[in-house]
């Protein structure tokens, strides 16, 4: 491989005193391990010009100048700099193919981005290995820096095919091609890794190909990339076509050509500001309709020469690199034992702490204490903990909003095992220790925690509103009409701070601030306060904070959870008394962490007092898996409620007896249970007896899945990331009340026996489809837990069913999108893919959003055609034969999403007269079809995607559009349900929009939704980001028809049951990736949470046919059909009214059913606040039940 930098392994003195400093660092997802050898790398500015993400290639091997990682799991392998930076990286062999998975061999290569300070000379890195325990990484540096390369498709390729295929048609050059076939679409493929350019080199691009295009074009194009891996424009593309084929070749034809920037020579010209080029065929037309195919064979990229472009002269090198020797950390492990400290308190908990630094001094321990909860399913008795530190000595602890907090004091280069003992009784265990006394104690940094100090004004705070940011500077309002009080009303001591926000204030953050300059970079510190609110609106209560640099620059923003299901956030009602709740968050400060500014800030109307600030530093800890002190079967078996997820370290915490359901007739109910072993099993197997009633009639429609678990490297919410392109993007903003680890959610269909691990828990779910000629009673069969060919549980099932049928079409209705991510559809063809789909979707009572393949509209001399034939195929599938309920238009009529202005139709311009036209004779054509087929009801014309009406820059061009297109639909028939997805209020479109989507947690006053409901406006909650898979129970899926139920509102819709990016199987999180949310922003990287956009997981990676599911999507079914459940209790107390029957029992049910959910609440991906007792759920539908039976027909 050419390089015009030659690697310097010599191990220099420099490099040694360089990394000498630096403290040993845990990179990402180390799957509760850490790293224990490190090389450094030194790396040099030299005379040349640079450029920030360079590529460089380390090769590996035993030889002099070689990185010694021969037979290195690559799933250990780290890129950081001395700051805690971590990088992508890429690891090639010597052909330029990548490597993904196994041992390091020698003469591969690790690829690595190059960055240097613009004001240093030099820079560390370190390439971190040997950690067992660590996660293979899905993501790679995207720049290969091979700069040569043939493609002959004969062997493995670097290359991506996407759409294309290999072929054993016979080759240009040889036995195999790529090709690429269209058929009534879009399709790509292959493509190159990508190629890093030089604006002082000219290169030659050619193929050979065998085209046979029917209709459309075949392109060949150069994708070009700027140095911060965004596309460098050429006029508004990213990419220059070199070729497009429109009709067929008499064999095998040649194309060639050269490329570089204006002044090179080349044919083809390319933006000066390229950084890195690709090559990439596909078809492609505006409106879809491609149909042929074309093979591609040996492709080249080469270097053609040097140019007088401006650049470094020859031998000029931008950088040098050398290498230290590995590094290997040396440390001392404490306080590990089996010993039982205590054995009146049954259960524990490890947790550990890694000080690799210097000495640590009455540092915050702390520790996820929901994680330990959830696994004692809510039953430790809070005086039963005892912390237990490596010196066998009880710790005084506290726990703060599921933190288990202490103090510890950590000597360097230490490995510190502690232990959390508790108990289900009421065995007393250690001593608490007070809130006031982490107040209070040299680790909290906040100056005035509990505001005693002062006489008039708070010492150590200032109170201001802020006007406006500028690049990260903020500007305040000294005439801000907020009003600040220091008054006797404190949580902690007499003082505390209070802030009214009048309505009649201009809506600007406001509160209370205090900077900390004595912080430290990379380092987690706790952030928490104790607040009460009144009055609260159009807006939320949360403490929040600013992370700065050395400038003063905000680099980054952080908050506590929202106030939440607290009484006094209950929007645009009177509430006569605040109560005091505490927040808290964990945080960590970026590489140019500076300072802290702590804001007790809010961006609403309404009263707030804040108290007991604290900010300190806090040792991370790895809390480990659940241990009982013994437990009594060798196989331990029992039933779990289906709502609370199973983990590995789950343990029986009662005996079980016996599994028992219950169901209705024509309903699917599901058996979840665990089974753990004290040994390793080779062949586990779960077989079930049929359950039968005293007749002998038996239920047999069953199926038997294993729920499998995937991995979560962190809780996440949203968060965006807009630094260079080769840096790892690190979540840092907790956004659920998940941890890193592993989450159960797939179900597996159990076919044959597998191996399970001792000590591990497995979960199980037996789902039975329960007939509508079953009769009523107990159907009695057993569930068998064979281990290695042998029986050795056997636990009784007993079927209740109940007296009563659900109906075939449900009266709330479910939207989970089905749409593709990056991910694609992993190979599976469009028509199998939406029809596998759907099929699994309305198999758990929910529907798709939009009918694949759409309607084909077209537009000539004024008039329009719509040729509905295959959409009316796949749409009597759907709406006829799988019943589902609610759907939206074709996505031809959807307008725009966020802060954009509405997509052109035909090339026509929004709200131009032919705009209006096409648009209308589009509708009326598709009103008319819905109307023929009686479906109008049942769709809703989906218009808009959050659309940003309250964002200052779009706010009133959003408005405007909206109002706009509102006219033009309705124009058309005013009973056309218009959807946006709003979350939130807007009056100006009252009368205008007539479906709204809001959020079910507050962003949308009831007040507002009845009066709304009345003028004869429809309602759906959207949750987007609300439904992931690394939050302890299943209760949003399960109780959003609750909300539906309670408040009146007919469906909830989620944006993806398909949508994936990585192998869903093999990774619970996504990447970030590319957002821009309106027209001229900057784009950034936008992560969204853990299994957002999928509930459906591609069979066919796990040699299954279909569409899986998961055990959310099975809570969204019962939610369904408890909803049924409400529903006829509702109808039969209307019946039994009339027939003067007595109905206060079954109004208390129905009392308890509404009273699961509330609004306001804590929110989205914090199921533990929404539901504190999953059990709760399934004694207010048994009671349901009971009284439905009681009532008769």
């Amino acid at each position: 491989m050419k390089h015009a930098i030659s690697l310097m392994m010599a191990l220099a003195a420099a490099a040694a005193s360089l990394c000498a400093a630096t403290a040993w660092q845990q990179p990402y997802v180390g799957g509760g391990g850490f790293w224990k050898q490190r090389i450094p790398l030194t790396i040099t500015r030299g005379a040349g010009t640079f450029n920030p993400g360079m590529p460089y290639a380390l090769v590996i091997g035993s030889g002099a100048g070689e990185l010694p990682l021969t037979g290195i799991d690559m799933k250990s392998v780290r890129v950081l700099n001395s700051s805690g930076v971590e990088y992508f990286f890429n690891v090639t062999d010597a052909r330029g193919r990548e490597v993904r998975d196994g041992q390091l061999a020698a003469g591969q290569r690790i690829i690595i981005p190059v960055e240097i300070a613009s004001n240093a000379s030099t820079e560390s890195y370190f390439i971190y290995y040997d950690n067992a325990s660590a996660w293979l990484l899905p993501d790679y540096l995207k720049s290969s820096g091979v700069e040569e390369w043939n493609c002959d498709f004969e062997g493995d390729t670097a290359w991506k095919l996407i759409d294309a295929k290999i072929t054993e048609e016979e080759g240009a050059n040889g036995k195999k091609c790529a090709k690429l076939a269209a058929k009534d679409n879009n399709v790509n493929g292959p493509e190159s890794t990508k190629l890093t350019f030089s604006p002082k080199k000219v290169y030659t691009f050619s193929f050979r190909y065998k085209a046979q295009v029917n209709a459309g074009t075949w392109w060949a194009l150069i994708d070009h990339i700027d140095a911060k891996g965004n596309p460098a424009k050429s006029g508004s593309l990213g990419h220059t076509s070199v070729l497009a084929v429109k009709t067929f070749t008499e064999g095998w034809k040649t194309f060639s050509t050269t490329f570089g920037v204006a002044g090179s020579g080349a044919k083809t010209v390319i933006p000066s500001n390229t950084a890195a080029v690709g090559a990439r065929f596909n078809f492609w037309n505006g409106d879809n309709r491609n149909d042929g195919e074309v093979c591609i064979d040996d492709v080249v990229i080469s270097e053609v020469k040097s140019t007088n472009a401006a650049g470094s002269t020859e031998g000029e090198r931008p950088f040098t690199v050398s290498a230290g020797a590995s590094e290997k950390i040396a440390f001392t492990e404490t306080g590990r034992t089996a010993d039982w400290a205590d054995r009146t308190l049954p259960y524990r908990v490890p947790v550990t702490v890694r000080n690799f630094g210097g000495d640590l001094n009455d540092v915050i321990v702390s520790a996820n204490f929901t994680r330990v909860n959830v696994l004692m399913l809510g039953r430790i008795a809070d005086n039963s903990l005892r912390v237990v530190g490596p010196d066998g000595k009880t710790m005084r602890h506290s726990v703060m909003n599921n933190e288990l907090l202490f103090i510890a004091t950590v000597p360097a280069a230490t490995v510190a095992n502690y232990y959390l003992y508790f108990a289900t009784n009421g065995v007393k265990g250690g001593t608490a220790m007070s809130y006031d006394e982490l107040l209070t104690s040299k680790a909290n940094l906040v100056k005035n925690a509990s505001f005693e100090a002062g006489a008039d004004t708070a010492e150590g705070w200032s109170a201001s509103s802020e006007t406006k940011n500028v690049d990260g500077k903020i500007e305040y309002d000294k005439n801000s009409p907020i009003k600040y009080e220091y008054v006797n009303e404190g949580r902690f001591g007499n003082k505390c701070v209070k802030m009214t926000a009048p309505e009649s204030a201009p809506k600007q953050w406001c509160g209370w601030r205090q900077l900390i300059t004595n912080v430290k970079p990379n380092t987690t510190y706790i952030y928490s306060g104790w607040v009460k609110a009144l009055n609260i609106k159009q807006g939320g209560v949360q403490l929040h904070g600013h992370f700065k640099n050395a400038e003063g620059r905000t680099v980054a923003t952080f908050s506590t959870p929202s106030l939440g299901t607290v009484g006094t956030m209950e929007q645009g009602k009177t509430v006569t008394e605040a109560v005091w709740d505490r927040l808290v968050t964990t945080i960590k400060t970026p590489s140019d962490c500076a300072a802290i500014e702590v804001h007790l800030t809010m961006n609403a109307y309404g009263t707030v007092w804040h108290d007991g600030i604290m900010l300190a530093e806090g040792t991370p800890s790895v809390p480990g898996a659940l241990e009982g002190v013994s437990m009594k079967d060798d196989v331990a078996v029992w039933q779990v409620n289906p709502v609370t997820k199973v983990f590995k370290d789950s343990l029986p915490l009662t005996a079980a007896k016996d599994f028992r359901i219950a169901s209705a007739r024509n309903e699917k109910e599901g058996l979840q249970f665990a089974v753990r072993s004290k040994k390793d099993i080779v062949s586990l197997m779960v077989r079930i007896v049929p359950p039968a009633n005293k007749k002998g009639t038996k239920l047999t429609n069953f199926t038997v899945d294993r729920i499998d678990f995937v991995p979560v490297d962190f809780p996440m919410g949203y968060e965006g990331y807009t630094y260079a392109p080769y840096r790892r993007r690190i979540p840092t903003g907790i956004g659920s009340d998940g941890w890193e680890g592993i989450w159960p959610d797939p179900m597996l269909p159990l076919r044959k026996p597998f191996a399970q691990k001792a000590n591990e828990s497995q979960p199980f779910a037996v789902t039975f489809n329960v007939p509508k000629t079953a009769a009523a009673g107990d159907y009695a069969g057993s569930v068998i837990i064979e281990a290695d060919g042998k029986a050795v549980r056997t636990m009784p099932l007993t079927v209740t069913v109940y007296d009563f049928e659900l109906p075939d079409v449900t009266h709330v209705g479910v939207i989970l999108d089905v749409r593709t991510g990056p991910g694609n559809r992993f190979g599976l063809a469009a028509d199998a893919f939406n029809k596998a789909a759907y099929k699994a979707l309305a198999e758990r009572r929910a529907s798709t959003h939009q009918i694949q393949p759409e309607p084909k509209f077209s537009w000539a001399n004024g008039v329009a055609k719509m040729d509905i034939t295959e959409y009316d195929a796949m749409a009597k599938y759907c709406m006829d034969e799988l019943k589902m309920t609610v759907m939206y238009f074709p996505n031809f009529f959807y307008a725009f999403g966020w802060g954009f202005p509405p997509k052109k139709i035909f090339n026509l311009e929004p709200f131009s007269k032919e705009y209006i036209s096409a648009y209308q004779q589009c509708l009326k054509l598709f009103w008319n079809y819905l109307k023929e087929r009686g479906w109008q009801d049942r769709f809703s014309l989906y218009i808009s995607d959050e659309p940003h009406f309250e964002w200052g820059e779009t706010k009133a061009m959003v408005i405007e559009q909206m109002k706009k297109l509102c006219t033009m639909i309705h124009e058309v028939d005013p009973a056309i349900k218009i959807y946006s997805s709003t979350w939130k209020y807007c009056p100006e479109w009252d009368g205008y929009l007539n479906h709204w989507g809001i959020g079910f947690y507050g962003n949308f006053a009831i007040e507002d939704m009845e009066r709304r409901k009345k003028a004869g406006d429809y309602f759906w909650f959207t949750t987007d980001g609300t439904l992931c898979l690394d939050t302890p129970y299943n209760s949003i899926e399960r109780l959003y028809p609750y909300f539906c139920y309670k408040y009146n509102v007919s469906s909830w819709e989620f944006w993806g049951s398909t949508w994936w990016t990585y192998n869903p199987f093999k990774y619970g999180w996504h990447p970030p990736l590319p957002h821009t949310f309106m027209v001229g922003q900057e784009p950034r990287d936008q992560r969204y949470p853990n299994g957002d956009g999928y509930y459906l997981y591609p069979g066919w990676l796990v040699g299954e046919e279909g569409m899986l599911s998961c055990i959310r999507l099975e809570q969204v079914r019962d939610g369904v059909e408890d909803f049924e459940y409400l529903r006829i209790l509702e109808t039969r107390i209307g019946n039994a009214k009339k027939k003067g029957k007595k109905t206060a029992s079954a109004l208390a049910a129905l009392e308890k059913a509404r009273a699961l959910v509330s609004i306001p609440n804590k929110g989205p991906r914090h199921s533990t606040e929404l539901v504190k007792d999953p059990d709760v759920i399934m004694n207010v539908r048994a009671e349901i039940a009971r009284e439905i039976t009681a009532l008769g027909e």
